[in-house]
């Protein structure tokens, strides 16, 4: 009897032993950020972009945006330079909606030509400054158009621009627009840095027209 009795007792103590809590919880790989003494996560920043990579938030990292009315960055299906810096300021920067990202050249002038998905009239266009230093920014330019992107047409010149601050932008109009498949932006002049820089090139047909509706019945759940 007394064998047995023992015996039970050592089992129950072995069980409860088995199956104690520890105080303190053994390392792991999960941690909660709600327990005192625990490792915070670590928070990655994101914004959500649209089709087109455009970012749809503002205030975090700078502001991007769908562009000037009339807006033909869609149509732009190759964009080339005098020279560029790459891997991370190249020629394609100046047409990604980014006034965070840049076109640079290691020259005091220099040119961005684009070249377009079918011959376009511009009438507006625009350019915006980098994030920088001002002595780089374009002060005088000349915009072209060609039909084989060798023969070239002045359709509007400026002279004297300034850019009082960083990632401003500012709309010109086309002096003489004429239909073009290529355009090309000459940098003349900047304000006196060995070398160019500039946020964004948008291109402009003047449109105006808002896109269609989304037409909301295509989502509509069939009744049942």
């Amino acid at each position: 009897m007394g064998r047995r009795v023992l015996l039970a007792v050592g089992l129950a103590v072995a069980l409860m032993a088995a199956i104690a809590v520890p105080a303190a919880h053994a390392a792991t790989d999960f941690y909660s950020s709600f327990e005192s003494g625990d490792p915070a996560p670590a928070w990655e920043s994101t914004a959500e972009v649209d089709s087109r990579g455009n970012k749809k938030m503002s205030g975090v990292t700078g502001s991007s945006s769908p562009g000037i009315p009339g807006n033909i960055r869609d149509k732009v299906v190759a964009v080339t330079a005098s020279a560029e810096n790459p891997p991370g300021e190249t020629a394609e920067r100046l047409n990604d909606g980014d006034v965070n990202s840049k076109w640079l050249a290691f020259e005091p002038t220099g040119w961005v030509r684009y070249q377009l998905s079918e011959p376009v009239t511009v009438v507006d266009y625009a350019l915006s400054s980098a994030n920088d230093s001002a002595e780089r920014d374009p002060r005088d330019w000349e915009l072209q158009g060609s039909h084989d992107g060798s023969a070239w047409t002045t359709v509007d010149r400026q002279t004297g621009q300034d850019f009082s601050e960083r990632f401003q932008t500012k709309q010109y109009d086309v002096a003489t627009p004429g239909s073009y498949e290529y355009y090309r932006l000459n940098i003349t002049a900047n304000h006196g840095d060995g070398l160019v820089q500039l946020a964004e090139l948008q291109l402009s047909d003047g449109d105006t027209t808002p896109p269609p509706a989304t037409d909301m019945k295509a989502f509509a759940t069939p009744a049942r």
